[in-house]
């Protein structure tokens, strides 16, 4: 009697053992799984993808708002990077300090040093021009011998960049206010923006009647994600396409989109 209570209670203790130690073996696996705080940035005047607001002085755009749903149905929490000038931000996510930049276009060389997303968006750039020096433009070469200007850094296509880079003057500054000024000043004939965000700046510095933007876009061109490729979250790149085609099928992107403008946008 005592040889078989002593066996059973020691087939008790290894069952209970062997309980213990998968239960510490699941949570291992589970918290190796886990995915850390997705830390992501963006533009800082890049309306409606991603902007600075004026009067709050916090964050907000379409990108914002969409790398929420993927953190949260990824299970994890976002966190805002610092605003930095934008060949700065790319830096910081070539060395997988910053995991996702919330809006870029993309073009070659970007794309052997950063993971693309399914596109969100799809935005229209545009010539920018003073009202009154309006001029024919049909095709890009017809910029060809006038000077123009252009966001630090800002890729408009790979077509548009690649016959830029050997046909085009381009003047590269900061932002829309050198930009404008520059125009204004007869010291370009025009600049490059996305139309959208650009007469959203003209609307808000009442420059609506000085600065038109020419009825021809130079092209159309989506808007993705960018995941570092040294980021934890490279391994569910499929999971995060998956999020962002869900959301452009059941209508969430353009609820998102609705929240900002007015004008069409184009998210296919």
């Amino acid at each position: 009697m005592q040889l078989r209570h002593a066996h059973s209670y020691k087939s008790a203790m290894v069952s209970k053992l062997f309980v213990l130690l998968l239960i510490l073996f699941t949570a291992s696996i589970s918290k190796s799984q886990q995915l850390p705080i997705l830390n992501v940035g963006g533009a800082d005047e890049w309306f409606p993808v991603s902007y600075i607001n004026e009067n709050t002085k916090k964050t907000e755009g379409i990108g914002y708002d969409l790398a929420q749903l993927v953190a949260k149905e990824l299970k994890t929490s976002i966190e805002i990077s610092p605003n930095l000038p934008w060949k700065r931000l790319l830096l910081r996510l070539e060395s997988g300090k910053l995991d996702m930049c919330i809006g870029i276009y993309w073009n070659k060389e970007r794309s052997k040093i950063f993971h693309y997303t399914e596109p969100f968006l799809t935005n229209e750039p545009r010539v920018f021009v003073k009202k009154g020096r309006e001029f024919k433009f049909e095709k890009i070469e017809d910029l060809k011998g006038l000077i123009g200007g252009a966001p630090l850094g800002a890729s408009f296509g790979e077509e548009f960049d690649s016959f830029a880079e050997e046909f085009l003057t381009l003047q590269r500054v900061t932002g829309y206010i050198q930009m404008s000024q520059m125009l204004l000043l007869d010291r370009n004939d025009y600049y490059i923006a996305d139309y959208i965000d650009g007469m959203s700046y003209l609307e808000q510095k009442k420059l609506k009647s000085r600065v038109v933007a020419l009825s021809k876009p130079i092209a159309k061109i989506e808007v993705y994600f960018a995941i570092s490729k040294k980021s934890p979250f490279a391994k569910v790149l499929p999971q995060i396409t998956n999020i962002i085609k869900k959301a452009k099928k059941d209508g969430t992107i353009d609820k998102m989109i609705s929240k900002y403008v007015t004008l069409p946008v184009n998210t296919q």
